[in-house]
């Protein structure tokens, strides 16, 4: 019986830890930026481009992170050689389900998690073309 007791312990412990892991809690890595495209495609010294990346080459073209605290506030950093590093002060997020709103100042943002990835679509206006914008975040240990 206590065999048959140890076995059922066990096996719940590892459900548990199972389950901590699908809910992919924001709060456990940094969210890097891993693409950003652009569509239609922006033309650029005579070529096409899809990577918004490019297109921006300021600090969206070097290394973009989100970090979220366990507290509800986030912080976005950025650096490279485009430009200077920098980190944003601390700003509100709340989450429900899989959608994730950052709040700064008066403005909301909306990510989506999806597949371990946080996305972000967001739309411009350049010469009187609407153009789309799809960001994904990949997670990265911290």
């Amino acid at each position: 019986m206590k065999k048959l007791i140890f076995i059922f312990a066990l096996l719940f412990a590892f459900a548990c830890k199972k389950n901590n892991a699908a809910n992919n809690d924001l709060t456990d890595y940094d969210w890097s930026l891993s693409t950003a495209t652009v569509t239609p495609a922006i033309v650029i010294n005579g070529k096409a481009e899809t990577n918004y990346r490019i297109v921006q080459s300021g600090c969206i073209g070097a290394e973009v992170k989100f970090t979220f605290l366990n507290n509800g506030t986030y912080r976005v950093f950025a650096g490279g050689p485009a430009c200077d590093y920098w980190n944003s002060a601390e700003q509100t997020y709340s989450r429900t389900g899989n959608e994730i709103s950052l709040k700064n100042g008066s403005t909301t943002s909306i990510l989506t998690l999806v597949n371990n990835e946080l996305r972000n679509m967001t739309t411009l206006q350049i010469n009187n073309i609407t153009y789309t914008v799809d960001y994904v975040y990949i997670r990265k240990a911290k």
